[in-house]
């Protein structure tokens, strides 16, 4: 006879517990974007001055002080902090000083661009990794094995601004296959989403190929092959099966790295995306593009680290459930 399904009650329970996870994983999204944003707040005040980089050398005493007054730096830090709180609550994040348009009007436009590079990242890293993976697992101890795992090692090993640069030399400096710099079309994005993917792809190849590993020694596969099963069949309806049930939740979260990495290789490749607009924000002491940008990024960071934890509730629901 099958197991006893759920009353009413335990239904009611489970999902009160799946309800108080939920909003609680939201809390903590909150609490992280609050936490993020006030350490920016606090760090891009503390790099220096901007008005000194926005008027010229001649300028006087007092045109810098005006300046200062107008934009509201002459006022102390929590009185700034709590200007910018109820800003923020309002989706204002200011006036950027060097493009003088709404902070998150200038950081959201170079989000899609971004968002893709992450995007086509990921494929990569998919493409590569898992292919990688299942090769090496099933040969495993062979030269096959040996040389995936030596060029996952080499690929989780090599930062990403020198294999970007290698990138350029080949590709682009001695081949001309493809363009160096830019994002006018989707031939720029092949460069920096190789870069950028290429090193997750190791970690993804490295993690699937011990997924795979682990479910092979498993009770029910020696079982499986006790009764004759052929190994194809155990292998793609069983072994397989179970392996790939974390790479979901693993892809989630190596996106979140892919979105911190694009910071790096927007800026090798001079790619017109947020990574790339942040190291100039900053070298301008751009206050409000700085902290609009960071808000963007963690919140998609935050967003991503919930969907994962997501999946993993739905892929293993007891992490949810009453203990």
């Amino acid at each position: 006879m099958g197991a006893p399904s759920r009353t009413w009650p335990e239904h009611a329970e489970y999902l009160t517990v799946s309800l108080r996870y939920f909003l609680r994983k939201v809390a903590q999204a909150i609490l992280i974007i609050w936490g993020v944003s006030t350490f920016v707040f606090i760090a891009i005040r503390m790099s220096g001055d901007p008005i000194t980089l926005m008027v010229s050398d001649t300028a006087g005493t007092e045109e810098v002080e005006t300046l200062r007054r107008a934009y509201g730096f002459d006022r102390p830090i929590p009185v700034q902090y709590a200007a910018f709180l109820q800003r923020v609550v309002r989706g204002d994040f200011g006036e950027s000083l060097r493009f003088n348009l709404p902070a998150l009007s200038v950081a959201a436009d170079r989000l899609p661009a971004t968002l893709a590079l992450a995007v086509s990242s990921t494929l990569v890293a998919v493409a590569i990794g898992l292919p990688a993976g299942i090769l090496a697992a099933i040969r495993r101890n062979t030269l096959l094995d040996r040389v995936a795992m030596m060029s996952a090692l080499l690929g989780q090993s090599t930062p990403t601004f020198w294999s970007g640069l290698l990138a350029i030399m080949l590709f682009a400096a001695w081949w001309r296959l493809l363009p160096a710099s830019g994002g006018e079309t989707w031939v720029h994005l092949i460069l920096p989403a190789c870069t950028l993917g290429w090193f997750s792809a190791a970690k993804v190849s490295r993690i699937l190929r011990s997924a795979i590993l682990e479910v092979l020694s498993a009770d029910f596969v020696r079982t499986a092959r006790a009764k004759g099963v052929s190994s194809s069949r155990i292998f793609l309806r069983h072994v397989l099966r179970n392996a790939l049930i974390s790479v979901p939740a693993m892809l989630t979260l190596e996106f979140q790295l892919l979105l911190g990495g694009a910071i790096v290789t927007e800026t090798v490749f001079a790619y017109p995306g947020m990574g790339r607009l942040v190291i100039q924000a900053v070298g301008t002491r751009d206050y409000p593009l700085v902290q609009a940008i960071v808000f963007l990024f963690s919140f998609m960071l935050v967003l991503s680290n919930l969907l994962a934890e997501l999946v993993y509730a739905l892929l293993g629901p007891r992490i949810t459930r009453p203990r």
